[in-house]
């Protein structure tokens, strides 16, 4: 079997298998027979092709998932917008009372003065077929229903924001995955946090109220609300229960290393490391948490150096620019914000180092 880089080399890949020497590709593995050459370049292509086929896949539904959600964050930036309205529909509807003897029927607009500010003129477009009144209260009720649409959009805007990020962690995850394992990880965070409750069990959720008073539910009812519970349960066991270990590594210290393969992991690794552990991120863009599990010792700077090149190797900084920003603190200065989609954290009492990227194929893998 011909390969493109020699065999202990992490960038090698396959080329062909054949029977007669091929001088031109110097690269090579040997078997004993053409079955067993065959059997094995088979199985990489099946590897390779699998491994692909669920790389595109993600990228593509991931990359659909985030110009759909671009576009509500337009529509709820938009409903910001209007409703940041509301303060100058009021103040309209005071103006308009305040001067209503002003106004004459029938007009189109009038200019008022503000009083809450001297000096400033205010423009009041009125409708000539209602009176100054009517144009006063239908002011008000815009800027009630703007109150309304900035309280709903705005929290509908963080949402979408929130959502991007996350969005745009796995699309990150998904171009640094090394492994068929890296994507499943990722593929299971990915449905889990975008399954959807089928629509008997909304049905059944709509319509838990509708029965006559003391009358018991029917069987199809009780049958909707108890798959709703059971799908919450398990959705939650499952989210919960990462179906791979996550990445590890030997620091040329004798330190293990961890990184999260998705967000899942990310928030694993903070729930069981240590207090007094480090933890590594790049600054600013989507990454694998890195943790250093101490053991209560203290940590050489070989081993952080490490840690914080395989927090930029396996981040949205790239893996042939410079060095990045990576931030690092104790397991304990580490916290998810209540309500916080998975992998976003908040941390304090930092300190900052330049990294580059460290292919951890150069460290021993801790084994499983």
């Amino acid at each position: 079997i011909y390969l493109t880089a020699p065999i202990e080399s992490k960038e090698n890949e396959q080329i062909t298998a054949h029977v007669i020497p091929l001088t031109h590709l110097p690269y090579k593995m040997t078997f004993h027979s053409t079955a067993d050459a065959l059997t094995e370049h088979n199985t990489y292509l099946e590897q390779r092709d699998a491994f692909l086929q669920l790389q595109t896949s993600l990228t593509k539904r991931i990359g659909e998932h985030m110009k759909r959600t671009a576009r509500k964050r337009e529509l709820h930036a938009t409903d910001v917008a209007e409703g940041k309205t509301a303060e100058r529909d009021k103040l309209k509807g005071e103006l308009i009372l305040a001067y209503i003897y002003m106004i004459p029927s029938g007009a189109h607009e009038i200019i008022l003065d503000n009083y809450y500010e001297p000096g400033e003129k205010i423009l009041c477009e009125l409708d000539p077929t209602l009176s100054p009144a009517d144009n006063a209260a239908r002011y008000f009720r815009r800027a009630k229903r703007n109150e309304r649409r900035l309280t709903v959009a705005s929290k509908l805007l963080e949402r979408d924001l929130e959502e991007l990020l996350w969005l745009d962690s796995l699309a990150v995850a998904v171009k640094r995955a090394e492994s068929h394992d890296d994507l499943l990880a990722i593929d299971h965070e990915y449905s889990i946090k975008t399954t959807r409750s089928p629509k008997t069990a909304r049905d059944a959720g709509r319509s838990e109220n509708t029965g006559s008073p003391g009358k018991p539910a029917s069987k199809s009812r009780r049958r909707g609300k108890a798959y709703v519970e059971s799908r919450r349960k398990s959705n939650s066991r499952k989210a919960g229960d990462a179906p791979f270990p996550p990445r590890s590594f030997i620091s040329s210290d004798g330190f293990v290393i961890f990184a999260g393969r998705n967000n899942f992991q990310n928030e694993s690794l903070l729930r069981k490391a240590r207090k007094d552990d480090w933890w590594f991120h790049v600054r600013h863009m989507p990454g694998s948490h890195v943790i250093i599990a101490t053991e209560g010792k203290d940590v050489p700077a070989t081993t952080f150096t490490e840690a914080a090149g395989i927090a930029v190797w396996y981040s949205g900084a790239g893996r042939t620019g410079g060095p990045a920003e990576v931030d690092y603190c104790r397991v304990r200065d580490v916290k998810k914000p209540s309500g916080a989609l998975p992998g976003r954290v908040i941390y304090s009492q930092y300190r900052t180092i330049y990294a580059t990227p460290l292919d951890p194929a150069h460290l021993r893998k801790q084994p499983t």
